[in-house]
Parts: structure tokens; sequence; C-alpha cells
């Protein structure tokens, strides 16, 4: 696991001149890679790549940029490719040499023999870029489910790209202005959503995308289309689905356990992580190294049923108990993320990652168990609305749905009527609705911002893009996998982690799980209110069924309580007072509206997630849209 970065810009600078600025570059993803810093240059084509190293795999001789028999292709790569060691047997039988043990240079030859097309050959989580001298050409790929991030900025002659946009943003042709477009959508959803990001000219490469630089001309395709997996298994037959389930997810765990350095796990309690936990423990030979965050909060805390597991399974458990000054953490954290972000999950995130690395370097999660399995309450309420659909069709033409769609959303139970009698895209997007279009009307005071408006919904926009089942929940599903997940769940994952230079792996994400997944009927997964029905059935030999037979509780903090009491002046200091950096954009006036309304209980819904949505994007903003230019906080 690594970070990298480089660029093609500049041709006429010299040799010091691009090495000094790719330096630069690397100095700000040093936390992703702190054991060794690598550069490439071709002066003549004012190119350069640059690498920071985590050593996981080949301590020795893994080092980047790394090259081929000759050093006509050159590689950085930030990532795990479990099934290097297939590929290299089939290469060397191709006549390729290889001089090292680790998976980076099996990309190299792979790109040698098969071309671009050798990203359809990769089981793992990457992101790099290979620059081809005889070609004059970088060739840049990001893996099928988005787990590695990479960003790159365009301006129709210089390319430049990095693991995080700060360390784009430390190249001197780049300037730090707002996209209205992005802010927008980061309103909307609470994210920014790719390709997009919050920078003018900095874009992110979708998941499953190859991108090509050649002769100042970019392009980019996918290599890898979800949307044409197609439901074909026998719902009734549950015992071959678990058991075909549970056969890949063995697989996928065991690939991911390949490591020359400590190797643990994440552990909640939950389905996702108790299942990867359970099957860890009968593939390695020891104790797996277990790590989970205790709330002090009982409604937050899940540390009880990760120590039962633990105990089950004989692991050697880490508990931390969650105390911090979020004052002083949440600077660093926004800073970390790049974008406006606020999901505040990413705060447990960040210490449990802390935690682990104090023991282990690699660590197993169980991302992407809700997305895929049908975990979240979104889709049990899309099924209900489908079993209804006959009666909403009548209230529809009765009149009722004109009458709800102008409900005010901060009325009780007004998101389940506004959504009788919308289109079954629209009513997915409602229920994971942060501001609406109309709140954002009145907050912003920005002419850029009222005319990005016009913009399509990004979640429509991927709707428009695939051609949808019968069932809503499979479509739900396929538009989070594209957008929730990417760029909330798993860029979280990825800028925590590395903040603390530890590598996580995603086995439920493996992309033949989630083949497997997408191919299942949704009755498999989703029965009435029973969620992830047969991810659970796959272990249930493992974990005794009535273990998860409880209420859903997520990895979330009691947001409405910091906000009320520990976090109250200073959201005040930051929001409401007449120096805060969004009043440029956003109306003071209505924020401290917003506040009034959250602080003395005037709406029938939580605020308290808006207010944070609008302090993340204070403090992102105070960051990055200043000399600094996303310099790190002190501190």
């Amino acid at each position: 696991m690594c970070g990298i970065c480089g660029f093609v810009a500049n041709p006429e600078r010299d040799n010091a001149g691009i090495r000094q600025t790719v330096l630069s570059m690397c100095r700000m993803l040093r936390h992703r890679g702190p054991d060794e810093t690598g550069c490439y240059i071709d002066a003549g084509m004012g190119l350069a790549l640059g690498h920071q190293r985590l050593s996981i795999i080949d301590l020795a001789s893994g080092q980047q940029p790394l090259g081929n028999e000759d050093d006509t292709i050159q590689i950085v790569f930030n990532g795990e490719v479990y099934n290097f060691m297939d590929l290299r047997e089939t290469l060397e039988t191709k006549g390729h040499r290889f001089r090292t043990r680790s998976d980076t240079e099996t990309i190299v030859h792979a790109y040698e023999e098969w071309g671009t097309g050798c990203v359809a050959r990769l089981r793992g989580m990457f992101a790099f870029a290979i620059w081809d001298q005889r070609r004059q050409r970088l060739f840049c790929a990001r893996d099928r489910l988005g787990i590695k991030p990479f960003y790159y900025f365009h301006d129709g002659r210089s390319f430049i790209f990095a693991s995080e946009i700060k360390a784009v943003l430390a190249h001197s042709q780049v300037s730090a202005e707002i996209n209205p477009t992005a802010l927008v959508d980061y309103l909307r959803l609470f994210y920014v959503p790719a390709p997009e990001t919050i920078f003018k000219n900095i874009w992110k490469l979708k998941p499953g995308h190859i991108l090509l630089f050649e002769g100042g001309r970019l392009t980019t395709r996918s290599f890898w289309r979800l949307d044409k997996i197609v439901q074909s298994g026998d719902s009734s037959d549950m015992a071959r689905a678990s058991m075909d389930l549970r056969s890949l997810l063995e697989e996928s765990v065991n690939i991911r356990l390949i490591s020359e350095v400590p190797l643990g796990a994440f552990l909640s309690g939950g389905v996702d992580s108790s299942v990867v936990v359970s099957l860890m423990s009968r593939l390695l030979p020891g104790k797996v190294q277990t790590n989970t965050v205790a709330f002090d909060e009982r409604k937050f805390d899940e540390s009880s049923y990760a120590r039962e597991i633990a105990d089950r399974f004989h692991c050697d458990h880490s508990e931390v108990g969650l105390r911090f000054d979020i004052k002083k953490i949440l600077p660093r954290l926004v800073w970390h993320m790049d974008e406006p972000f606020a999901d505040s999950s990413m705060i447990p995130t960040y210490y449990i990652c802390q935690a682990a690395r104090r023991r282990v370097t690699v660590c197993l999660s169980g991302d992407g168990g809700d997305e895929l399995f049908a975990g979240y309450n979104w889709y049990a309420e899309l099924q209900r609305l489908r079993k209804f659909s006959p009666v909403l069709g009548l209230s529809c033409g009765l009149g009722f749905g004109q009458l709800a769609r102008r409900l005010p959303a901060t009325l009780r139970g007004s998101t389940l009527l506004r959504n009788l009698c919308v289109p079954w895209a629209q009513r997915h997007v409602n229920l994971m609705a942060g501001f609406t279009d109309r709140d954002i009307a009145h907050l912003t005071c920005s002419h850029d911002l009222h005319a990005a408006l016009d913009s399509p919904h990004p979640l429509l926009t991927i709707y428009d893009e695939f051609e949808r089942s019968d069932d809503p929940v499979w479509n739900a599903q396929f538009v989070d996998l594209k957008s929730y997940m990417v760029e909330d769940i798993l860029m979280k994952v990825d800028k925590m982690s590395m903040a603390n230079s530890l590598e996580v792996r995603v086995p439920i994400l493996d992309h033949k799980v989630v083949e497997l997944a997408f191919a299942m009927a949704t009755e498999l997964k989703l029965q009435d209110n029973r969620r992830k029905v047969v991810l659970k059935q796959s272990a249930a030999d493992l974990i005794r069924p009535d273990f998860f037979e409880r209420p859903k509780q997520g990895f979330s903090v009691p947001l409405r309580k910091w906000l009320h009491n520990d976090l109250q002046e200073y959201v005040e200091d930051c929001l409401l007072s007449s120096t805060s950096m969004i009043g440029e954009y956003l109306d003071r006036g209505r924020i401290n509206t917003l506040w009034r309304k959250m602080n003395t209980g005037r709406c029938h819904i939580d605020l308290s997630q808006h207010v944070w949505a609008l302090l993340c994007l204070e403090l992102w903003s105070r960051t990055f849209l200043n000399s600094s230019k996303g310099r790190e906080p002190l501190g």
C-alpha cells in the first residue's frame, strides 16, 4: 500500500526542477508510505513518477518506481494484486523475466504481454500509472470497485495525478478553485461524487476505468460493467446460494492473507466483520489479531458483541475506548479527506486504524456487506414501497402525490409521503438526501451555486447510465455501489487508514463476490425486515443464527449530543461568525436559522447531520481555500 503521484508537463524544465516538483508532491503523501521515497524522471518529456512506499510484500526488493527488463516501461502502483503469483507463472511461460517477488512487477509484465487489457486479469485493489517510453504514453487504471483512489488534473496540455488531491495541489500549475457543481452535490449527498471533485479541473478516475494520456490527448473508458450482470439465481434455493457465497468468501479471505508484515482484522460485532473474522480464524494457523472501538454511550456501542465473537474464535483481541478532543482532531481529519466530507464515522474509523497500527500493518475489514446484501434501511423501505405500488398508483390518480411533493422536508414523515407518487429513482434519491435542492436554493447566496442547481442530481445521472432491472432494490444497490460506497465508505476507510500508514483489505468487495451477489435474487438478501439473509446463512455453522437478530447499529457517533453540548460554542464560532469562509457563498442568516431550529427542537426531523455537514465544509474551506493550499494543519 502506497501513495503515488506524477505528471507530464512543461518538457522545457530541467531535471532538477522536475525532481523538486515531484518530491514536493511525494511529501504530501508521506503518511501513505513512510518507508521509502522513489521517483523516475524523463526530462525530455517533462515526465515524473513519484512513490511513497508502505512495505507489505517483497520488503527487500519491491521499491518503486519499478521498470521492465530494459526500463522502457515504468510503474507506480498503490494497492495489492492477490492473484499475482498465478499471473507470474503464466508470464514466465511466455518468456518474461522477473527480478523481484512483488505483485508490482507482475503488472509491468502483464502490460507488456496484454497491453491495456491486462487490467481485466488483475484481482485486487489498485490504482497505478505506467509510463510507456516507446509509445510515449501514460496508462492509468483504477480497480473495479474504487477501493483505491486516483485523482488527476488536466487543462488540455498538462496531466498531473496523485493518490490524494493535496499532492496534485502541490504542483505549481494547479490552483485551488472551488467547483460550484461539486459543492451543490456535496450539499445534496454530504460527499462529492465522481467523476468531479470539489476543485475545478481536478477529477476522479471512475472505478473500473482506465485512462490514457498520449500526445496531449486524454481518453478514459471502462473495463468492467457490473450492470451487465443479470439476476439469474433461484430465489427459493437459499441453500445453494449460501453455499456458493461461502465458498467464494473463503477464497476471497484466503488470498488476502498474504503478507510479510503483521496482519489482523477490524471487528465491530456486526454481521460483516464477524463473518470475515470467523473465516480468518479457520485459515490462519495462529490467533487472529482483532481490533474494536468501545463507545461510552450504550446506544452506539457494540463492543460486547465484538468480544463474544473474539472469544468464540480465540482471537487476540484489543479494545480501544473512544476518547479524544474533537476540536483538535477534526481539522486534521478534514485535511486527510481532501474534499468536504460529512460522514462523522470517519472519527471512530481514524481511531480504530490508529489503534490497529500499533499491532499490525495490514487489517481485513467487513466493508461492502450492506451494499451487496441489502443491509441498509432504505432497501427495506424500497421493498415496502414496491409492495404498496398499486395503492400508490391510486393515490396519485386522486391527486395526493402533487400535494405530498409540496410538503416541507422538515415535516415528520414528509420523505415517505413525497415518495408516494414519484419514479423509483427519485424515491431512492429522497431516501438518501442531505439538503434538498429547495433547501440549497434558500441557503445559497452565490450566483454560481444557484446556476449549479440546474445540474442533474448525480444519483439520477447514474440511473440514466445503465439498463435498469424491474427490481428497485437491485437498481438502488447498483447506484449505491457506484456512489455512496465509493465516495463515502471506501474513501473514508482509505483516507483514515492511510493517515495511520495502515493497509486495509476488503474481502467482501472482491469483484467475484460482487458479481455473485448481484446475480442473486433480492429475496435471498432481504426478506421483510430481515436483511443480509444469505450472508448470515453462509456462516450459520460458524456463528449462532440468533447472534445477528438485533437492530442494526452501524459505526456511528452521538453527533446530536456533541453539537448540543461539547461543540456548541465551537460551531457558533466557526459557522456564525462574520469571518466564516462559507459565508462567501452560503447565507449566514439561513445558517443561523438552521442552527436555532436544531437547538430549540422546533423541527420534526434531526438536523444535526445538516449542521455537521456545514461545519465540515467550513473547516475544509479554511484548510484548502487559502494561501496554504492544503498545508497540513498544526496540532
